[in-house]
């Protein structure tokens, strides 16, 4: 028997590369369908995948998306399960190019689907559209492959950037703009909006905006879910919450609690903007137990803003005078939702380490573990899950849920990988109209950079992306994120975030501007109980006021879990804790 490892992709590019959480969700999924038809081409050839484990004890296949692929069990799963590289023992007449061929061919149908779909019917519009499809579609995916039984091979095959992609003219791709997009009239706007316009009559209203011209592959995984059923057998999600969506959702789930009448009131004049599909676990609940709610919970996250409601380049100007009535009907409420949501990216730390030092199926078989427990959790954090394969997670969540979703994903893989590893997480909290690929290219640097490389590993990163990009950015170690009564972060920003005034930020960014060398803890809890006496607001009511102390002392507790630069103490971590606590409190008290 010989050792395969094999890899496809581009990963960030194909899937980041996203201007709609659906796209996230596809470019995902499809990556992780493509690995699995190369590891079903490697088991029909008498191979066996050694890495992930995707069998159990007796040697049935017990992956969802793979048993979906090999046996035709259906419906296959919604969410990717699988890696984009394994690894697999097989026979020695076993030729690799079955992996290629088989990932190729897959792709090719999925394509073929969107095509015949979407694009054929208005193909004779555009100029060369189809060899410009042919070309994007043949020539996209990086399939590299080594025969070994070193780790480090395929790693050193990577290396080569043997994988060329041909020379792209015209126009480009909105959604990944090193492609053309596919009508072909590169410098004639109205052969190529009359292009556009006909596929867009093939779609429904919300699939492809105004001004929106794709690549090959940007359109097949736009349109993939609505040709899901015939492209790989079984039906798909379809609709998928907004970023708006999960920033709206707290306030929501809150004025049903506080405000029902109102909520009724405004549900029963927005009826022509019922357009919500998919809720979260918690708005299914209250639906389900409040039925006369249920209008509510379906209204247009975007017409529950004032600010985008009496935005005209957003609407139909027929729609201005209702949109005006419910701009003026959201003033009783007396509050507003929030603007911001969080991307949750999770990572293992060091596993080509873990997996050239420790029993592969070992290693294997505590990920797979963890793939079968992160959908619950998810869930029961109202999140929406992009990815879960191996030591990997990519999920949606509102500002209030991520950090307590993390914390639990995070004791679930140490609850199984035990004390063979760590993991890393990334959060960061982006304004609902930051650019989604830029977000999420942000939120891998934070990951791979600053929790991982700059923090030693074992740590969680906090970023605030606000409306006019990367703002500040935090991190700490898991066992400083709260002690065994869940002080630290969640208590400072619960208990005592809305007593961090801005007046108080600023004096401790005064006081780290002036001093040459920071001060040492107990210099640095007095400093801080001085401040936060002296800038508390008046309005704090008695019982509330926890000691100034108090509070410093669990700042500064929370603050060893950030790793500071030689010489020591010549950092402090203070002001960027400060500032994410002081977001968080914000988005807390908006939401009660």
């Amino acid at each position: 028997m010989k050792r395969l490892q094999f890899s496809l992709g581009p990963v960030q590019s194909f899937v980041s590369q996203a201007r709609r959480t659906r796209d996230l969700w596809a470019g995902s999924f499809l990556l992780s369908y493509l690995s699995g038809q190369a590891m079903d081409a490697t088991i029909r050839h008498q191979g066996k995948i050694v890495f992930p484990i995707v069998t159990d004890g007796s040697g049935h296949i017990s992956d969802p998306l793979l048993e979906a692929i090999h046996h035709n069990k259906l419906p296959g799963p919604r969410i990717g399960t699988l890696p984009n590289r394994f690894a697999a023992e097989i026979p020695g007449d076993f030729q690799p190019l079955w992996c290629v061929e088989a990932v190729q061919r897959s792709w090719a149908m999925i394509a073929e689907a969107v095509w015949t779909h979407f694009v054929a019917p208005a193909a004779h519009l555009g100029s060369q559209t189809r060899a410009i499809w042919d070309r994007q579609i043949a020539h996209f995916w990086e399939v590299q492959w080594v025969l070994g039984e070193d780790p480090n091979l395929l790693d050193r095959r990577k290396n080569w950037r043997s994988h060329v992609y041909p020379g792209e003219a015209g126009r480009k791709c909105r959604m990944m703009p090193q492609w053309q997009e596919i009508s072909g009239h590169g410098s004639d706007p109205r052969k190529r909006d009359a292009f556009w316009k006909a596929i867009r009559t093939k779609t429904d209203r919300l699939d492809l905006e105004d001004g929106e011209e794709l690549s090959a592959m940007a359109l097949v995984k736009r349109l993939f879910p609505r040709v899901a059923n015939h492209a790989i057998g079984w039906p798909v999600q379809v609709s998928y919450r907004s970023t708006v969506d999960f920033a709206v959702q707290p306030w929501v789930r809150e004025q049903c609690r506080v405000n029902a009448d109102l909520c009724v009131k405004f549900a029963e004049t927005a009826k022509p903007f019922h357009t919500r599909k998919s809720l979260p676990p918690s708005l299914e609940a209250i639906g389900n137990t409040q039925p006369a709610l249920k209008g509510f919970l379906q209204v247009d996250a975007n017409a529950l803003n004032r600010h985008t409601l009496l935005n005209e380049a957003l609407w139909e100007p027929n729609t201005a005078p209702l949109r005006a009535s419910l701009a003026e009907q959201l003033r009783a409420f007396r509050s507003y939702p929030d603007t911001y949501y969080a991307v949750l990216l999770m990572d293992g730390d060091h596993l080509g380490r873990l997996l050239r030092q420790r029993d592969v199926r070992d290693v294997s078989r505590a990920l797979a573990h963890f793939t079968e427990g992160v959908p619950a959790i998810v869930s029961r954090h109202d999140g929406e899950l992009i990815y879960a394969g191996g030591d990997d997670v990519l999920a949606l969540f509102t500002v209030v849920d991520a950090v307590t979703a993390a914390q639990a994903l995070h004791d679930l893989y140490q609850a199984v990988i035990q004390d063979m590893g760590t993991v890393s997480a990334a959060i960061v909290y982006a304004h609902a109209h930051a650019p989604l690929t830029e977000v999420i290219h942000h939120a891998h640097h934070v990951l791979d950079h600053i929790a991982k490389n700059r923090n030693g590993r074992n740590s969680l990163a906090l970023s605030v992306w606000n409306s006019s990009g990367p703002d500040t950015t935090w991190v700490t170690r898991w066992e400083y994120l709260a002690d065994t009564q869940g002080h630290h972060l969640n208590w400072l920003v619960q208990r005592v975030g809305s007593q961090m005034s801005s007046q108080f930020l600023f004096k401790i960014r005064d006081l780290e501007s002036k001093l040459s060398a920071m001060p040492d803890d107990d210099l640095w809890e007095h400093l801080m109980t001085y401040e936060l006496n002296q800038t508390r607001h008046d309005t704090v009511h008695a019982e509330d006021k926890t000691p100034a102390q108090i509070i410093s002392r669990e700042i500064v507790q929370l603050s060893h879990g950030t790793q500071r630069p030689d010489p020591p103490g010549s950092v402090s971590p203070y002001q960027d804790l400060l500032y994410v606590i002081h977001f968080l409190a914000k988005r807390e008290r908006s939401h009660v």
